[in-house]
């Protein structure tokens, strides 16, 4: 039995010393609140939804799809037995500290003034009150669909690979957590608590004979997501990831360098529609103030996989070749 809270995209987590989330995980589920017509305008290129989906073992048909949380809610997850939460050394070893990051910049970016946490930029709070948190995917980038230097010719050569991310005007650079799980694994219910949404109140528990067959007995699990709606080509960069630390007070630096016009060339080889594009939403179209943001360097940061050059050594169920020219009969 176990209660397992993912949580996927744009957002801000704190674990609080003090106060009435003392101990608890917060996320802060961040969007900016006038980008390209704000967030009552849903569609822009990055408006981000806050989707939650609720697993049982007893969903059907629709109670499967997710459900938008609504805007500016706050939704507690309560789990019964010893309250806190820990983190992890794959949470603290893979997702960013954005105070780290900082420290690790150039002077420019370090000396740029900080104020108090702007809570403009907060869409949604989730809040869960004890378990084990830790990081359970890290950035992936599909080379072989996506060839980062724009070459189709590339298509294919490459299985999916490990991504290794590098903060733009800082030397912070590593696999870095695309999704974060709160493990409970002495639990089977929840309690949620939402402000906003009556949808969200009340218990939750994990079947002890789920009508769902891929879903364990006596599991309950919260899916919880912040994305843009998906683009034609995915990006090997997070300009957005700049409003996590607009939220946290972090004023805009000059971030003009060799490392910038690296980027920018990088970006264009990649695809040079998109890249300027993008460029022009967050910088303008030459622009270079902003605050760090994560992306992929080049085809040299992916992990290299190992081809599958010998077998594995077992002597059961296994497989042969006949020669192409032998008539097989139907």
């Amino acid at each position: 039995m176990s209660v397992r809270v993912i949580f996927r995209g744009l957002m801000l987590f704190q674990i609080p010393e003090t106060g009435p989330n003392a101990r608890k995980l917060v996320a802060y589920f961040i969007n900016h609140p006038t980008f390209e017509g704000g967030a009552k305008a849903h569609g822009h290129p990055h408006d981000h939804d806050t989707e939650i989906t609720i697993l049982t073992g007893e969903e059907k048909g629709p109670d499967l799809a997710p459900k938008d949380l609504v805007r500016n809610a706050v939704l507690d997850i309560i789990v019964p037995g010893a309250k806190g939460v820990s983190p992890s050394l794959s949470y603290e070893q893979h997702v960013p500290d954005l105070g780290d990051v900082v420290a690790n910049a150039t002077p420019v970016i370090r000396d740029a003034p900080k104020g108090p946490f702007n809570r403009n930029f907060v869409q949604n709070v989730v809040t869960v009150d004890r378990g084990i948190v830790r990081a359970r995917a890290v950035t992936v980038w599909d080379q072989g669909g996506y060839p980062l230097n724009g070459n189709s010719r590339e298509i294919g050569d490459r299985a999916p690979s490990l991504a290794v991310v590098k903060f733009m005007g800082s030397s912070i650079r590593g696999h870095m957590a695309t999704e974060v799980v709160v493990e409970i694994s002495d639990a089977d219910e929840v309690q949620l608590k939402c402000d906003h949404d009556s949808r969200f109140n009340g218990p939750k528990r994990g079947s002890a004979n789920p009508s769902d067959r891929h879903m364990p007995a006596r599991t309950v699990e919260i899916l919880l997501s912040s994305y843009e709606r998906p683009t034609d080509k995915p990006t090997p960069w997070g300009l957005d990831f700049q409003w996590l630390f607009e939220a946290a007070g972090y004023e805009r630096a000059d971030l003009a360098g060799a490392e910038f016009a690296e980027w920018v060339r990088a970006g264009r080889a990649y695809d040079s529609d998109l890249f300027d594009t993008e460029r022009t939403l967050f910088f303008g179209a030459e622009g270079t103030t902003g605050r760090p943001f994560p992306y992929i360097e080049s085809a040299a940061s992916l992990t290299p996989l190992q081809p599958l050059t010998n077998y594995p050594n077992i002597f059961v169920c296994l497989s042969a070749q006949i020669a192409s020219t032998q008539i097989v009969t139907a």
